[in-house]
C-alpha cells in the first residue's frame, strides 16, 4: 500500500489527534507538546504508554509463538519488564485478559501486522497535496485493527479518533471496517474488571472522510505554515528526515506460577 505522488505535507492521523488535543487543551505547556510529537522528540514514557506498549508486545508474540501461548495458559499472570530511554516499570498482567485479546483477533483471522497504509489527499482551500500515513495493527480479511488500552472505558471512545478517518480514507474499498479492540484493565464504573471490547466502525463512502480530512488538515497546515521556524521535521513539510527517530524500549517476560 504505496504511495508514489509527489506531497507538500505527509502527516499521520497520530499527528491530527496531537492537533484536535492541543484545540481543545488549555494547559499551558500544549503548544510545546504538540511541537515535541510533531518534532519526534524523544519519548519520555508514561507509566500508562509504557503499559500499554508491553501488553501490545505480548499479544503480538502470542499471535506468532505458540510456546509462549501455551506457556500463559498455563500461569494465572505474566511479568512484563519493560526498559526504554533510562525508565524502568514492571507490569504484572492477568493472563485472562491476554487470552481474551488474543482470541478475539485469532476470530477476526488477523493475517499481518504492522502493516503501512498511505494516500493522498488534496486540500480544496489551497490546492496542496497531502500525504496521509501511517502503520496499522493488524489487517484482517474484511477489518482493519487497532488496539487500544485504556483503565477507564466508556463507549463510544474512539468515535472522534482521527485514525477512524484516515484509516477509512486510505482502506476504503479495500476492507469494510476500522475496528478498535480495547483492553480495559481496571473499569472502575462496572464490576467487571480486565475486560476486552471492541467498537466497529463500518467504511462510508470515502468522501464521507475526504470531507472531514479535507477541513481538519487544512486548519493544521496553516498552524503548522505559522509555527514553521519552530519545527524541526522535514517529512511533515513533505521532505525526509536525515535521522531516522525511533522508540528504543526492550520487554522482557517472565510467567508467574499461581501462590
Amino acid at each position: 500500500m504505496t504511495n508514489n505522488y509527489a506531497s507538500d505535507y505527509k502527516i499521520t492521523a497520530s499527528q491530527l489527534n496531537a492537533f484536535d488535543w492541543y484545540l481543545h487543551n488549555e494547559k499551558e505547556d500544549a503548544e510545546q507538546q504538540l511541537l515535541d510529537t510533531i518534532n519526534r522528540k524523544d519519548a519520555v514514557y508514561s507509566e500508562a504508554m509504557a503499559k500499554g506498549i508491553a501488553f501490545e508486545n505480548i499479544i503480538n508474540r502470542c499471535l506468532c509463538d505458540n510456546d509462549l501461548l501455551e506457556n500463559i495458559k498455563n500461569n494465572e499472570k505474566i511479568r512484563a519488564e519493560f526498559r526504554g530511554n533510562e525508565q524502568f516499570f514492571n507490569f504484572d498482567f492477568d493472563t485472562k485478559l491476554i487470552l481474551k485479546m488474543h482470541n478475539s483477533l485469532e476470530l477476526q483471522r488477523v493475517h499481518s501486522h504492522q502493516v503501512y497504509v498511505t494516500k493522498n489527499i488534496k486540500l480544496e482551500k489551497s490546492n496542496k497535496n497531502v500525504e496521509l500515513y501511517g502503520i496499522v495493527d493488524y489487517l484482517c480479511p474484511t477489518s482493519v485493527i487497532d488496539l487500544k488500552t485504556t483503565t477507564d472505558y466508556n463507549f463510544p471512545k474512539y468515535i472522534t479518533n482521527w485514525q477512524l478517518y484516515v484509516y477509512g480514507y486510505c482502506l476504503s474499498g479495500k476492507v469494510a471496517s476500522v475496528d478498535f479492540v480495547v483492553a480495559d484493565f481496571t473499569n472502575k464504573k462496572t464490576a467487571y474488571h480486565n475486560e476486552v471490547y471492541q467498537e466497529i466502525y463500518a467504511i462510508e463512502h470515502i468522501n464521507y472522510y475526504q470531507y472531514a480530512l479535507n477541513n481538519f488538515i487544512t486548519l493544521f497546515v496553516e498552524w503548522l505554515e505559522n509555527n514553521k521556524e519552530k519545527i524541526t521535521d522535514k517529512k511533515i513539510f513533505g521532505g525526509e528526515n536525515e535521522v531516522q527517530h525511533k522508540q528504543e524500549y526492550s520487554i522482557n517476560l517472565y510467567p508467574m506460577e499461581e501462590e
